[in-house]
Protein backbone atom coordinates (compact mmCIF):
# COMPACT_ATOMS: atom_id res chain seq x y z
CA UNK A 1 0.00 0.00 0.00
CA UNK A 2 1.29 3.49 -1.16
CA UNK A 3 2.31 5.49 2.10
CA UNK A 4 0.33 9.25 2.43
CA UNK A 5 1.98 12.14 2.28
CA UNK A 6 2.53 12.50 6.11
CA UNK A 7 3.83 9.90 6.25
CA UNK A 8 6.43 10.58 3.52
CA UNK A 9 6.59 14.46 4.84
CA UNK A 10 6.71 13.64 8.83
CA UNK A 11 6.11 10.56 10.57
CA UNK A 12 5.16 13.34 13.40
CA UNK A 13 2.09 14.60 11.69
CA UNK A 14 0.69 10.73 10.31
CA UNK A 15 1.15 10.67 14.09
CA UNK A 16 -0.91 13.89 14.71
CA UNK A 17 -3.21 12.64 12.19
CA UNK A 18 -3.80 9.79 13.66
CA UNK A 19 -4.13 11.35 17.38
CA UNK A 20 -6.88 13.98 15.69
CA UNK A 21 -9.17 10.69 14.41
CA UNK A 22 -8.84 8.70 16.96
CA UNK A 23 -9.21 11.62 19.66
CA UNK A 24 -11.85 13.56 17.53
CA UNK A 25 -15.04 13.41 19.79
CA UNK A 26 -13.20 14.61 22.98
CA UNK A 27 -11.12 16.96 20.98
CA UNK A 28 -14.51 18.47 19.62
CA UNK A 29 -16.08 18.81 23.47
CA UNK A 30 -13.41 20.55 24.66
CA UNK A 31 -12.75 22.76 21.51
CA UNK A 32 -17.01 23.63 21.79
CA UNK A 33 -16.61 24.47 25.87
CA UNK A 34 -14.35 26.79 25.48
CA UNK A 35 -15.58 28.29 22.64
CA UNK A 36 -19.18 28.74 24.56
CA UNK A 37 -16.85 30.16 27.57
CA UNK A 38 -14.98 32.50 25.72
CA UNK A 39 -17.64 33.84 22.94
CA UNK A 40 -20.60 35.28 25.23
CA UNK A 41 -22.89 36.34 22.41
CA UNK A 42 -23.06 32.38 21.63
CA UNK A 43 -25.93 31.17 23.28
CA UNK A 44 -26.04 27.65 25.01
CA UNK A 45 -29.19 26.24 23.12
CA UNK A 46 -26.34 26.00 19.99
CA UNK A 47 -23.95 24.06 22.25
CA UNK A 48 -24.43 21.34 20.44
CA UNK A 49 -24.41 22.88 16.55
CA UNK A 50 -20.63 23.93 18.45
CA UNK A 51 -20.15 20.32 19.07
CA UNK A 52 -21.05 18.95 15.59
CA UNK A 53 -19.14 21.49 14.00
CA UNK A 54 -16.15 21.01 15.36
CA UNK A 55 -15.86 17.70 15.45
CA UNK A 56 -16.66 17.74 11.17
CA UNK A 57 -13.74 20.41 11.23
CA UNK A 58 -11.62 18.29 13.20
CA UNK A 59 -12.22 15.07 10.74
CA UNK A 60 -11.48 17.74 7.57
CA UNK A 61 -8.68 18.78 8.67
CA UNK A 62 -7.17 15.33 9.51
CA UNK A 63 -7.80 14.05 6.13
CA UNK A 64 -6.51 17.15 4.02
CA UNK A 65 -3.54 16.93 6.22
CA UNK A 66 -3.07 12.59 5.51
CA UNK A 67 -3.76 13.67 1.60
CA UNK A 68 -1.49 16.45 1.50
CA UNK A 69 -3.93 19.03 0.43
CA UNK A 70 -4.16 22.61 0.69
CA UNK A 71 -7.71 24.11 2.16
CA UNK A 72 -10.01 25.01 -0.62
CA UNK A 73 -13.65 26.27 0.28
CA UNK A 74 -14.93 23.37 -2.00
CA UNK A 75 -13.34 21.14 0.65
CA UNK A 76 -14.82 22.38 3.76
CA UNK A 77 -17.37 20.49 5.92
CA UNK A 78 -20.66 21.39 4.71
CA UNK A 79 -21.11 21.95 8.46
CA UNK A 80 -19.68 25.28 8.20
CA UNK A 81 -22.01 26.37 6.54
CA UNK A 82 -24.57 25.32 8.15
CA UNK A 83 -24.05 26.20 12.08
CA UNK A 84 -23.03 29.79 10.19
CA UNK A 85 -26.43 30.26 9.03
CA UNK A 86 -27.68 28.57 12.47
CA UNK A 87 -25.79 31.61 14.17
CA UNK A 88 -27.28 34.56 11.62
CA UNK A 89 -30.68 33.05 13.13
CA UNK A 90 -29.73 33.95 16.26
CA UNK A 91 -28.45 37.45 14.83
CA UNK A 92 -24.96 37.10 16.32
CA UNK A 93 -22.75 40.25 14.95
CA UNK A 94 -20.32 39.15 12.69
CA UNK A 95 -17.00 40.06 15.09
CA UNK A 96 -18.72 37.21 17.26
CA UNK A 97 -18.93 34.75 14.38
CA UNK A 98 -15.32 35.87 13.62
CA UNK A 99 -14.07 35.60 17.55
CA UNK A 100 -15.80 32.02 17.13
CA UNK A 101 -13.20 30.54 14.71
CA UNK A 102 -10.11 32.27 16.51
CA UNK A 103 -11.23 30.82 19.39
CA UNK A 104 -11.38 27.69 17.92
CA UNK A 105 -8.38 27.71 16.25
CA UNK A 106 -6.35 28.79 19.40
CA UNK A 107 -8.01 25.75 20.95
CA UNK A 108 -6.88 23.21 18.35
CA UNK A 109 -3.43 24.78 17.86
CA UNK A 110 -2.89 24.50 21.64
CA UNK A 111 -4.69 20.59 22.00
CA UNK A 112 -2.44 19.34 18.90
CA UNK A 113 1.06 21.36 20.16
CA UNK A 114 0.68 19.22 23.50
CA UNK A 115 -0.05 16.09 21.30
CA UNK A 116 3.42 16.36 19.52
CA UNK A 117 5.39 17.85 22.66
CA UNK A 118 4.30 14.23 24.07
CA UNK A 119 5.42 12.27 21.15
CA UNK A 120 9.28 10.82 20.89
CA UNK A 121 10.66 13.37 18.51
CA UNK A 122 13.87 15.22 18.39
CA UNK A 123 13.84 19.02 19.05
CA UNK A 124 14.47 19.33 15.34
CA UNK A 125 11.66 17.35 14.39
CA UNK A 126 9.41 19.00 16.60
CA UNK A 127 9.96 22.21 15.54
CA UNK A 128 9.44 20.92 12.06
CA UNK A 129 6.21 19.19 12.78
CA UNK A 130 5.18 22.38 14.98
CA UNK A 131 5.88 24.46 12.18
CA UNK A 132 3.81 22.97 9.37
CA UNK A 133 0.54 22.53 11.51
CA UNK A 134 0.91 25.83 12.79
CA UNK A 135 1.12 26.91 8.92
CA UNK A 136 -1.27 24.59 7.44
CA UNK A 137 -3.83 25.76 10.24
CA UNK A 138 -3.93 29.23 10.02
CA UNK A 139 -4.21 28.70 6.16
CA UNK A 140 -6.99 26.69 7.33
CA UNK A 141 -9.17 29.12 9.35
CA UNK A 142 -8.07 31.59 6.61
CA UNK A 143 -10.15 29.77 4.31
CA UNK A 144 -13.07 28.69 7.10
CA UNK A 145 -13.45 32.66 8.45
CA UNK A 146 -14.51 33.77 4.95
CA UNK A 147 -16.69 30.99 3.31
CA UNK A 148 -18.40 31.32 7.17
CA UNK A 149 -18.69 35.22 7.63
CA UNK A 150 -19.88 34.92 3.60
CA UNK A 151 -22.74 32.60 4.34
CA UNK A 152 -23.46 33.94 7.93
CA UNK A 153 -23.92 37.50 6.04
CA UNK A 154 -26.17 36.25 3.45
CA UNK A 155 -28.24 34.08 5.79
CA UNK A 156 -28.41 37.32 8.03
CA UNK A 157 -29.44 40.02 5.11
CA UNK A 158 -32.38 37.40 3.95
CA UNK A 159 -33.50 36.06 7.43
CA UNK A 160 -33.82 40.00 9.02
CA UNK A 161 -36.53 40.72 6.45
CA UNK A 162 -38.85 37.90 7.43
CA UNK A 163 -41.58 38.53 10.01
CA UNK A 164 -40.13 34.69 11.47
CA UNK A 165 -36.93 37.04 12.51
CA UNK A 166 -38.83 39.93 14.05
CA UNK A 167 -40.71 37.40 15.98
CA UNK A 168 -37.93 35.30 17.24
CA UNK A 169 -36.08 38.70 17.91
CA UNK A 170 -38.93 39.27 20.08
CA UNK A 171 -39.42 36.08 21.81
CA UNK A 172 -35.80 36.09 22.69
CA UNK A 173 -35.92 39.16 24.48
CA UNK A 174 -39.24 38.09 26.95
CA UNK A 175 -37.27 35.68 27.82
CA UNK A 176 -33.90 37.40 28.30
CA UNK A 177 -36.76 39.20 31.42
CA UNK A 178 -36.08 42.83 29.12
CA UNK A 179 -38.54 45.16 30.77
CA UNK A 180 -41.82 45.08 28.76
CA UNK A 181 -45.38 44.61 29.02
CA UNK A 182 -47.33 41.47 28.94
CA UNK A 183 -49.94 42.90 26.51
CA UNK A 184 -47.06 44.64 24.17
CA UNK A 185 -45.06 41.52 24.49
CA UNK A 186 -48.54 39.35 23.56
CA UNK A 187 -49.09 41.43 20.51
CA UNK A 188 -45.13 41.57 19.35
CA UNK A 189 -44.71 37.45 19.70
CA UNK A 190 -48.99 36.99 18.00
CA UNK A 191 -49.04 34.73 21.80
CA UNK A 192 -51.27 35.18 24.35
CA UNK A 193 -49.07 35.77 27.33
CA UNK A 194 -51.95 35.90 30.01
CA UNK A 195 -52.54 32.63 30.68
CA UNK A 196 -50.70 29.18 31.76
CA UNK A 197 -47.64 27.95 29.53
CA UNK A 198 -45.93 24.86 29.64
CA UNK A 199 -42.64 24.92 27.93
CA UNK A 200 -41.11 21.91 25.46
CA UNK A 201 -37.77 21.35 24.15
CA UNK A 202 -38.22 18.76 20.95
CA UNK A 203 -35.28 18.06 18.91
CA UNK A 204 -34.42 14.88 17.09
CA UNK A 205 -30.61 13.36 16.67
CA UNK A 206 -31.22 11.49 13.13
CA UNK A 207 -30.94 13.63 10.42
CA UNK A 208 -34.11 12.61 8.29
CA UNK A 209 -36.43 14.46 11.13
CA UNK A 210 -37.93 17.85 9.48
CA UNK A 211 -38.65 20.87 10.69
CA UNK A 212 -42.03 20.39 9.67
CA UNK A 213 -41.67 16.68 11.82
CA UNK A 214 -40.52 18.97 14.74
CA UNK A 215 -43.44 21.95 14.28
CA UNK A 216 -45.96 18.53 14.23
CA UNK A 217 -44.27 17.61 17.18
CA UNK A 218 -45.36 20.64 18.98
CA UNK A 219 -49.36 20.19 17.60
CA UNK A 220 -48.92 16.69 19.18
CA UNK A 221 -47.64 18.46 22.62
CA UNK A 222 -50.23 20.63 22.62
CA UNK A 223 -53.05 18.31 21.86
CA UNK A 224 -51.84 15.73 24.72
CA UNK A 225 -51.36 18.74 27.56
CA UNK A 226 -55.11 20.01 27.08
CA UNK A 227 -53.71 23.10 25.72
CA UNK A 228 -55.43 25.61 23.20
CA UNK A 229 -52.53 28.00 22.45
CA UNK A 230 -49.56 27.66 20.90
CA UNK A 231 -45.95 28.89 19.63
CA UNK A 232 -42.47 27.61 18.74
CA UNK A 233 -39.02 29.17 18.59
CA UNK A 234 -36.14 27.63 16.42
CA UNK A 235 -33.09 26.70 18.81
CA UNK A 236 -30.54 24.98 16.08
CA UNK A 237 -30.91 22.63 13.60
CA UNK A 238 -32.93 19.66 14.81
CA UNK A 239 -33.72 21.36 17.94
CA UNK A 240 -37.17 23.30 18.63
CA UNK A 241 -38.80 25.15 21.91
CA UNK A 242 -42.35 25.06 21.95
CA UNK A 243 -45.24 26.83 24.60
CA UNK A 244 -48.31 25.74 24.61
CA UNK A 245 -50.95 27.35 27.12
CA UNK A 246 -54.54 27.64 28.35
CA UNK A 247 -56.76 29.51 30.56
CA UNK A 248 -56.46 26.20 32.94
CA UNK A 249 -53.31 24.57 33.28
CA UNK A 250 -52.05 21.77 30.24
CA UNK A 251 -50.61 18.87 32.09
CA UNK A 252 -46.87 17.98 31.46
CA UNK A 253 -47.61 14.44 33.27
CA UNK A 254 -50.95 13.83 30.33
CA UNK A 255 -48.27 14.79 27.65
CA UNK A 256 -45.05 12.69 28.93
CA UNK A 257 -47.11 9.85 29.39
CA UNK A 258 -49.03 9.77 25.63
CA UNK A 259 -45.46 11.10 24.15
CA UNK A 260 -44.44 7.86 22.48
CA UNK A 261 -48.18 6.83 21.24
CA UNK A 262 -48.83 10.51 19.46
CA UNK A 263 -45.07 10.97 17.60
CA UNK A 264 -42.37 9.61 16.13
CA UNK A 265 -41.40 8.50 19.83
CA UNK A 266 -38.52 6.87 17.79
CA UNK A 267 -36.64 9.68 16.29
CA UNK A 268 -38.57 12.38 18.39
CA UNK A 269 -37.52 13.40 22.09
CA UNK A 270 -39.05 15.72 24.39
CA UNK A 271 -38.00 17.91 27.65
CA UNK A 272 -41.15 19.58 29.19
CA UNK A 273 -41.48 22.27 31.73
CA UNK A 274 -43.83 23.16 34.77
CA UNK A 275 -47.34 24.26 33.49
CA UNK A 276 -46.27 28.07 34.85
CA UNK A 277 -48.55 31.57 34.61
CA UNK A 278 -48.01 34.64 32.75
CA UNK A 279 -45.19 36.17 31.23
CA UNK A 280 -42.77 34.78 34.45
CA UNK A 281 -44.12 31.42 33.73
CA UNK A 282 -43.49 32.19 29.69
CA UNK A 283 -39.86 32.22 30.28
CA UNK A 284 -39.63 29.93 33.85
CA UNK A 285 -40.91 26.85 31.81
CA UNK A 286 -38.76 27.40 28.72
CA UNK A 287 -35.53 27.73 31.23
CA UNK A 288 -36.46 24.21 33.11
CA UNK A 289 -37.61 22.53 29.47
CA UNK A 290 -33.94 23.20 28.71
CA UNK A 291 -32.50 22.18 32.12
CA UNK A 292 -34.82 19.20 31.41
CA UNK A 293 -33.30 18.40 28.07
CA UNK A 294 -29.32 18.74 29.21
CA UNK A 295 -29.97 16.54 31.55
CA UNK A 296 -32.17 13.91 29.79
CA UNK A 297 -29.23 13.68 27.53
CA UNK A 298 -26.57 13.19 29.86
CA UNK A 299 -28.94 10.06 30.78
CA UNK A 300 -29.96 9.18 27.83
CA UNK A 301 -27.54 9.49 24.95
CA UNK A 302 -28.73 6.65 22.73
CA UNK A 303 -32.47 6.93 22.71
CA UNK A 304 -35.25 8.80 22.53
CA UNK A 305 -36.92 10.16 25.33
CA UNK A 306 -39.89 12.56 27.31
CA UNK A 307 -39.12 13.96 30.43
CA UNK A 308 -40.49 16.24 32.34
CA UNK A 309 -38.41 18.71 34.69
CA UNK A 310 -39.79 17.41 38.22
CA UNK A 311 -37.80 13.98 37.38
CA UNK A 312 -34.50 15.96 35.95
CA UNK A 313 -34.17 18.76 38.73
CA UNK A 314 -32.67 17.36 41.40
CA UNK A 315 -29.90 15.09 38.77
CA UNK A 316 -29.53 19.03 36.96
CA UNK A 317 -28.47 20.37 40.57
CA UNK A 318 -26.06 17.28 41.71
CA UNK A 319 -24.37 17.27 37.95
CA UNK A 320 -23.37 21.31 37.62
CA UNK A 321 -20.10 20.51 38.40
CA UNK A 322 -19.25 16.74 36.94
CA UNK A 323 -15.13 16.34 38.02
CA UNK A 324 -16.89 17.34 41.51
CA UNK A 325 -19.58 14.41 41.16
CA UNK A 326 -17.34 11.67 39.71
CA UNK A 327 -15.29 12.47 42.66
CA UNK A 328 -18.11 12.23 45.31
CA UNK A 329 -19.16 8.99 43.11
CA UNK A 330 -16.00 7.55 43.92
CA UNK A 331 -15.90 8.39 47.69
CA UNK A 332 -19.20 7.38 48.39
CA UNK A 333 -19.30 3.60 46.57
CA UNK A 334 -15.90 2.99 46.44
CA UNK A 335 -15.63 -0.96 44.55
CA UNK A 336 -19.38 -0.50 44.24
CA UNK A 337 -18.51 1.78 41.06
CA UNK A 338 -16.73 -1.01 39.43
CA UNK A 339 -18.30 -1.77 36.10
CA UNK A 340 -18.30 -5.12 36.05
CA UNK A 341 -22.01 -6.97 35.42
CA UNK A 342 -21.80 -8.30 38.47
CA UNK A 343 -20.83 -5.29 40.15
CA UNK A 344 -23.88 -3.24 38.11
CA UNK A 345 -25.98 -6.16 39.44
CA UNK A 346 -25.39 -5.52 43.32
CA UNK A 347 -26.10 -1.46 42.59
CA UNK A 348 -29.34 -1.55 41.02
CA UNK A 349 -30.38 -3.78 43.53
CA UNK A 350 -29.27 -1.46 46.07
CA UNK A 351 -31.31 1.35 44.52
CA UNK A 352 -34.32 -0.67 44.34
CA UNK A 353 -34.01 -1.44 47.88
CA UNK A 354 -34.06 1.93 49.10
CA UNK A 355 -37.28 2.86 46.73
CA UNK A 356 -38.83 0.22 48.18
CA UNK A 357 -38.19 0.95 51.81
CA UNK A 358 -35.18 -1.42 52.53
CA UNK A 359 -37.61 -3.75 52.64
CA UNK A 360 -36.21 -7.55 50.92
CA UNK A 361 -40.09 -8.29 49.56
CA UNK A 362 -40.41 -5.14 48.12
CA UNK A 363 -37.39 -5.28 46.18
CA UNK A 364 -37.20 -8.37 45.10
CA UNK A 365 -41.07 -8.42 43.42
CA UNK A 366 -39.95 -5.25 41.36
CA UNK A 367 -36.84 -7.56 40.23
CA UNK A 368 -38.19 -10.69 39.66
CA UNK A 369 -35.94 -12.36 41.92
CA UNK A 370 -36.11 -14.31 45.14
CA UNK A 371 -35.67 -12.10 48.43
CA UNK A 372 -32.77 -14.21 49.26
CA UNK A 373 -30.92 -13.40 45.96
CA UNK A 374 -31.87 -9.33 47.49
CA UNK A 375 -30.17 -10.07 50.51
CA UNK A 376 -27.35 -11.85 49.67
CA UNK A 377 -26.85 -9.26 47.06
CA UNK A 378 -27.16 -5.91 50.04
CA UNK A 379 -24.89 -8.31 51.61
CA UNK A 380 -22.23 -7.97 48.94
CA UNK A 381 -22.28 -3.99 48.72
CA UNK A 382 -22.25 -3.81 52.23
CA UNK A 383 -18.80 -5.56 51.95
CA UNK A 384 -17.97 -3.29 49.07
CA UNK A 385 -18.85 -0.59 50.54
CA UNK A 386 -17.49 -1.63 54.11
CA UNK A 387 -20.45 -0.83 55.55
CA UNK A 388 -23.98 -1.71 56.00
CA UNK A 389 -26.10 0.12 53.39
CA UNK A 390 -28.46 1.20 55.48
CA UNK A 391 -25.60 3.66 57.12
CA UNK A 392 -25.22 7.31 55.22
CA UNK A 393 -28.23 5.55 53.05
CA UNK A 394 -28.86 9.35 51.74
CA UNK A 395 -25.68 9.60 49.97
CA UNK A 396 -24.98 5.82 48.57
CA UNK A 397 -28.49 6.67 47.60
CA UNK A 398 -27.47 10.22 45.81
CA UNK A 399 -24.35 8.54 44.47
CA UNK A 400 -25.76 5.53 42.78
CA UNK A 401 -28.35 7.85 41.24
CA UNK A 402 -25.23 9.82 39.79
CA UNK A 403 -23.59 6.61 39.18
CA UNK A 404 -25.45 5.62 36.09
CA UNK A 405 -25.27 9.27 34.63
CA UNK A 406 -21.64 9.62 34.79
CA UNK A 407 -21.27 6.24 33.23
CA UNK A 408 -23.21 8.11 29.96
CA UNK A 409 -21.10 10.90 29.93
CA UNK A 410 -17.54 9.58 30.59
CA UNK A 411 -17.94 5.70 29.16
CA UNK A 412 -14.10 5.96 29.43
CA UNK A 413 -13.90 6.08 32.97
CA UNK A 414 -14.59 3.05 35.53
CA UNK A 415 -17.88 5.06 37.56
Amino acid sequence: MASTYTERCSPALAGLVAWLLESADELAGAMAAEIHEQVEELPDELHDESLRVCRAHLSTIATLLRDGLEPRPDLLPTEAGLFARAVARHALPVDAVARKYRVGHAALVRLATDALSAMPLSAEELRVAMGTMLDWTFRYVDVMTRVALEAHQDELAGWLQTADAARAHETRAVLRGEAVAEEEASRRIAYELARTHLAVVCWADADDVSAAELEAAVDAARRLAGAEGRMTLELGRGVLAGWVSGFTAPDPEALRAGWRGAVRGDAISIAIGDALPGIDGFRRSHEQAMICQRVAKLRCRRRTVAATYAETALVDLLTQDLDAADMFVRRELGPLADDDDATRRVASTVRVYFDEGCSHIGAARRLGVHGNTVAYRVQKAGRLLGRPVEERQMETSVALLLLDVLRRVQPRVAV
